[in-house]
């Protein structure tokens, strides 16, 4: 009877809507599976694992460690390479004396550049052999008083350091100011100083040409031995990496910047924070739509593709990564990836095939497959 009140296209209709509501669950969890887990063996002397870094070959995978005594004070650092496949540890290269938080490939593979900030060693070792080729210092940084830590350029060639600096402003020492310094690592030298910067988040260029710094410039004037403060200037200077010398200021507004990421072609800025933005090089203009992230407190990281069409980032509180497709206008975020018990650091490789991370103490590999493995 009420089969005949419903005409045979309304009745295909919601049949069609029943078996899709049905399946849309299946869906989702198969959206929302984790990626399959590769755990990487921990050598025998562990404790804490402070950066990663991605082989240009596609075979290794490199940690950096800090070492600690029972008593809590630091023994030394150790860099770890693995295999990709398999997750073995390849080789372990110790020397330095305080734990390594930067690590970076040159760019044939052969050898490994490791960075300690907190007593400013760099080694370059020998990937093949394990050994120690070269070892320089940098000035040490305060970690009380800047968050901006030393930045390898992706070939390993060069080198970002901030040092801090005390300003003098009406007879008051003031420690809002310090230089941004380019090293050489070949050489163990500066390549160029800039002073009186008060650098918040730095990037280097893909290929190394170019470094952004964001700051919040301090704008004051001494009357009568008083000072007088007004708002900050919220800028993205754009430096060249051979010299020092000033591309271009970015006017961002009062927007603090948690991540910066440069495009292949150097042609467009990223910067990102509560919301995400692009900036032409070329002119300093603001490029496509402003979009919202919905991040909370901070970046903790932000990645770009090699290619440019995608980024991935990670809110400072938040245990999820955003993947957000850039060729898109504007550009759209796609569903978080979860991963239960991740934990810092994490490093995508260029190609957003594998993932580096801590998960529950363990580094492990996580590879983005489209079929997901959840891990209990």
């Amino acid at each position: 009877m009420y089969q005949r009140l419903i005409p045979r296209p309304s009745r295909f209709l919601i049949f069609l809507v029943l078996a899709v509501s049905c399946l849309w669950p299946a869906a989702l969890f198969a959206q929302q599976a984790e990626p399959a887990v590769t755990e990487l063996h921990k050598p025998k002397e562990w404790v804490s694992l402070d950066s990663f870094a991605f082989g240009p070959n596609g075979k290794y995978v490199a940690g950096g460690m800090g070492i600690f005594t029972l008593n809590g004070h630091v023994k030394g650092g150790d860099v770890v390479l693995w295999a990709i496949k398999g997750g073995k540890v390849k080789k372990i290269m110790s020397g330095h004396t305080a734990a390594v938080t930067t690590l970076a490939f040159t760019a044939d593979g052969k050898q490994l550049v490791s960075v300690s900030p907190a007593n400013g060693e760099v080694r370059v070792f020998d990937v093949r052999r394990g050994k120690e080729k070269n070892l320089f210092r940098t000035p040490v940084l305060d970690p009380t008083w800047t968050s901006v830590a030393p930045l390898l350029s992706a070939d390993g060639g060069s080198l970002v350091h901030f040092e801090q600096a005390v300003l003098d402003i009406a007879g008051k020492p003031k420690r809002i100011t310090g230089a941004l310094e380019a090293w050489d690592v070949a050489t163990g030298k500066v390549r160029w100083r800039r002073e009186r910067t008060h650098a918040e988040t730095v990037v280097l260029s893909p290929d190394g040409s170019l470094v952004a710094y964001y700051a919040q410039e301090l704008n004051y004037k001494v009357v009568d031995g008083k000072v007088n403060y007004s708002s900050p200037n919220s800028v993205v200077h754009v430096l060249n990496m051979a010299d020092g010398a000033l591309v271009r200021t970015i006017k961002v507004g009062y927007m603090p910047i948690g991540g910066l990421a440069f495009t292949a072609d150097n042609l467009t800025l990223l910067a990102v924070n509560g919301s995400l933005r692009q900036f032409s090089v070329a002119d300093g203009k603001q490029i496509r739509q402003k979009v919202d992230t919905g991040i909370f407190g901070g970046l903790t990281w932000l990645k770009l593709a090699g290619d440019g069409s995608r980024a991935a980032l990670n809110g400072r509180y938040a245990n999820d990564i955003q993947l957000w497709d850039l060729t898109a206008k504007p550009p759209k975020s796609s569903q978080a990836v979860l991963v239960t018990g991740a934990q810092q650091p994490m490093r995508f490789s260029d190609d957003f095939s594998l993932l580096a991370c801590e998960i529950k103490g363990q580094p492990a590999l996580l590879k983005f497959t489209g079929k997901g493995k959840r891990r209990r």
